[in-house]
């Protein structure tokens, strides 16, 4: 369920800033979903290469304040959305719903230093145990939309006001994702060692009771050059 501030975001025509890191070379499916892509009107593209995850989204939230967004899409260079991908999640008018894609690995629970085990593949939605640690979620209706801890951020859709209430409730300075894992500094890892700058920026939503949704009937391949990951695990025959 959503909260009030969740449900009362502003209706007008969206501004939309297509958000994409990318290391240079993309699968040709990347390219064609991005070609078919459903747009607003009203669209700016970020993109940027050869930098760290984070300060690379960090300055792709900026880039959307400045030019005056409504949201931010990241769109990973390594997915594959339905074409209708990004009206889907902007027709929720939600502060942040992604759509759904499967993890390269797998594994039966995520902790900051638990490591990956083979597939069969799960989906990039995690729950808050309560006890350290992240369950995989498992179990949904097809279409169904899924409220989660953690997701991936390969395509997601976030409303800048997200942004700058980060920006106001937690002093964030534009410091939204950071990536801890191999720190052993702990003021920087606020008391998130070990994770990845998707984990760290959703950590923070949680502690201004931002609800993070994902919208399964938005299914995406997420791609590597030998095979797409799916809901089949490594599917060879999607290429």
């Amino acid at each position: 369920m959503t909260g009030a501030w969740e449900q009362n975001l502003p209706t007008n025509e969206p501004i939309v800033t297509i958000a994409i890191p990318h290391k240079e070379i993309c699968h040709v499916r990347f390219a064609l979903g991005l070609a078919r892509l459903l747009k607003p009107a009203k669209t700016f593209f970020s993109i940027s290469k050869g930098h760290p995850w984070d300060s690379t989204r960090n300055g792709h939230a900026q880039d959307a304040l400045n030019n005056g967004s409504t949201h931010v899409l990241f769109y990973d260079s390594d997915i594959d959305p339905p074409a209708d991908g990004l009206l889907k999640l902007l027709n929720h008018n939600l502060p942040v719903v992604g759509g759904l894609y499967y993890c390269r690995h797998r594994s039966d629970y995520i902790t900051p230093e638990s490591l990956p085990v083979p597939l069969p593949a799960t989906s990039a939605m995690w729950l808050d145990n309560g006890q350290g640690a992240y369950n995989p979620i498992i179990n949904w209706n097809p279409g169904q939309l899924v409220q989660c801890s953690v997701t991936g951020c390969g395509f997601v859709l976030i409303h800048t006001s997200v942004f700058r209430r980060l920006d106001k409730e937690l002093n964030r300075n534009g410091v939204y994702f950071k990536w801890t894992a191999g720190i052993k500094d702990t003021a920087y890892t606020e008391g998130l060692p070990g994770v990845s700058e998707d984990f760290f920026f959703f950590r923070m939503l949680a502690k201004l009771g931002i609800a993070v949704m994902v919208d399964t009937s938005v299914v995406c391949n997420h791609l590597s050059m030998a095979c797409v990951v799916n809901s089949k695990g490594l599917d060879f025959s999607a290429i």
